[in-house]
């Protein structure tokens, strides 16, 4: 994973970012996709894993009761023992790892 967090920073430092474009292209789709999920799964909601920085930053601040947030690596999930998920979304995560 380090590699690849170089890479992204390398990228970041001279702007060449077109992954951060993706969000505002698909975000009907994507939309649309969560809209589902909730709609079709029963309640209370289950646990879900998202990897987006700027997600799980804003999603901190808005005072969901009973949330926990927590940044850690992807490669090694076992580490940070969160338990199982019902849900996961991956946008741009996965096929970057070589594990």
């Amino acid at each position: 994973m380090r590699g690849v967090n170089t890479g992204y920073a390398l990228a970041y430092r001279f702007g060449f970012t077109p992954w951060e474009r993706y969000g505002t292209a698909a975000a009907a789709s994507i939309g649309a996709l969560l809209d589902r999920e909730e709609a079709e799964r029963s309640r209370p909601l289950g646990r879900a894993l998202d990897n987006v920085a700027r997600a799980i930053d804003a999603a901190s601040h808005s005072g969901v009761p009973g949330a926990t947030f927590v940044v850690g690596d992807v490669a090694d999930l076992e580490r940070a023992d969160l338990g199982m998920f019902d849900f996961f979304l991956d946008v741009g995560c996965f096929q970057h790892l070589d594990t």
